[in-house]
Parts: C-alpha cells; sequence; structure tokens
C-alpha cells in the first residue's frame, strides 16, 4: 500500500481547511488503484461540501480532489481521487 500521512490544505471556494492528512490506495495490487483520504482539522472554523475541491500537502505537491463526505462542526473531511497528487514523487 502507497500511502501520505503529514499536513495539508484543502481549498473549495473561499472555504479553506488545514490539518493532517492521510492518503492511501485502497483494496489490492492493481494497475489503477482508487485513493482515497481524509483530513483532520483540529480547530474547524469552516465547513467544505461534497463536491470538487483542491488539495495541498505540506511538500509542495497538489491538485483537483473530490470531497466525499464532510462532517459539519467536526473537522473532518474525507475525500478521493488524489492518484495523481501521491504519484507525483
Amino acid at each position: 500500500m502507497d500511502h501520505y500521512h503529514g499536513s495539508a490544505t484543502i481549498s473549495q471556494g473561499a472555504a479553506v481547511v488545514e490539518g493532517d492528512c492521510v492518503i492511501a490506495t485502497v483494496g489490492g495490487p492493481a494497475t489503477d488503484p482508487t485513493w482515497l483520504g481524509s483530513l483532520q482539522d483540529s480547530a474547524p472554523t469552516v465547513d467544505l461540501l461534497e463536491g470538487g475541491a483542491w488539495l495541498r500537502l505540506a511538500d509542495g505537491r497538489e491538485g483537483e480532489i473530490r470531497v466525499e463526505r464532510a462532517v459539519a462542526g467536526s473537522g473532518l473531511t474525507e475525500f478521493s481521487g488524489a492518484k495523481g497528487i501521491l504519484d507525483l514523487h
């Protein structure tokens, strides 16, 4: 399993959240695995909505993602579509 664990920022329109981010492959080995991730904002001040957003990792890699679930008031955001980000080594 490939993965990333570190800080990241998700932007969606004017809303920006920053926190601890984990991204990992799901399922067995495949030529095109599914990539899922989560970001936990320890001091949430804004809530994201399901849909398109932009993810920027602490090391500068960035790309488009899809917010799959954002729990209002909790700071938890789950997303998919980070494959291209982790392919940039």
